[in-house]
């Protein structure tokens, strides 16, 4: 039997077990049961030096990007794997191994802006290759070019754009000519920001005490990469998703907003429990686990050790 046509993380749902398994509840619990098999077999925590293991749980991100984030798939997943998860826990701690764990994500993510909207949530989907198409036809008309300047994928979401360098070649000035696109892209619907990568990377560097502080500008400056990113970056509004099926992701992350930036982090096991809501980064958690183990790291750390309350025996 033919299997149905369907959309999964970015491929067609050919039937094939491994796409689907990939985006499963079981997927997580085959992991954990790696997880506990790597434990036992390598004698992980036996010794009077720390031991260190990295588990990727990864289903859900599957799920999120093919289902969202709000349906009764991910719903599923989440019970499952916070029912998996407490066993894992229970297991690594039941010879009395003296166990510090770190739970967090890479990132956040969007509902369907359809689902969004029926809660009243003013999200939306826009057609990026018709925005695409749009502005590469603004670029050539106001630069009367016969071609178009920008390079942009088929499958790439334009958060970045990248000037064709034969097309580029013909201009003498290119900042002037960066500078006028930039003017056009800021012309287009849905833009919020955009701004040359010189422009971004003029930006002095400094850390914000509160990440929900940090200006859009900002946020593209810690996103962009010298010699990778492109000329020119940009941000769409808010809420607006970009594309869907069958070429894209109908649930997707990756925008400049808190919704897709904000994540958990929990560390357990050694410390006393409480909430915090003080604000803190990724980034941090390296420098916090030397901290508290008592490591000396060899070469300097993004982010600083948090405070945490050691849990008294």
């Amino acid at each position: 039997m033919e299997a149905k046509a369907g959309y999964l993380f970015k491929e067609t749902q050919d039937g094939s077990f491994w796409r689907r398994w990939w985006a499963s509840p079981f997927f997580d619990e085959v992991t954990l049961d790696a997880a506990e098999a790597l434990i036992r077999n390598e004698h992980l925590g036996e010794k009077d030096t720390p031991d260190v293991l990295a588990v990727g749980l990864s289903a859900t991100n599957a799920l999120e990007h093919a289902f969202g984030n709000s349906g009764p798939e991910m719903l599923d997943q989440i019970r499952r794997l916070d029912r998996r998860l407490g066993l894992f826990l229970d297991r690594i701690q039941s010879n009395r191994r003296s166990v510090a764990i770190v739970l967090s994500a890479d990132h956040g993510g969007l509902d369907f802006a359809e689902r969004l909207r029926d809660q009243g949530i003013p999200a939306r989907r826009i057609d990026i290759h018709a925005w695409v198409k749009e502005l590469q036809s603004r670029v050539r008309s106001r630069l009367r070019l016969d071609q178009d300047l920008l390079l942009v994928g088929d499958d790439h979401d334009p958060d970045q754009l990248y000037l064709d360098p034969n097309m580029a070649r013909q201009f003498d000035n290119q900042k002037d000519l960066i500078a006028k696109v930039v003017e056009i892209v800021r012309s287009m619907p849905d833009i919020a920001v955009a701004a040359s990568y010189d422009e971004i990377a003029a930006l002095p560097s400094k850390r914000f005490e509160d990440p929900r502080e940090e200006s859009l500008l900002y946020r593209l400056k810690y996103s962009a990469a010298p010699e990778r990113s492109g000329e020119i970056l940009l941000a769409f509004q808010p809420m607006v998703e970009r594309g869907g099926p069958p070429r894209e992701d109908p649930a997707q992350h990756g925008s400049a907003y808190d919704y897709d930036r904000r994540v958990p982090i929990i560390f357990w096991g050694i410390w006393h429990g409480e909430i915090r809501t003080d604000p803190a980064s990724t980034v941090d958690i390296a420098p916090t686990l030397a901290k508290e183990l008592g490591i000396k790291p060899e070469e300097p750390l993004d982010g600083v050790p948090l405070k945490l309350t050691a849990r008294h025996h």
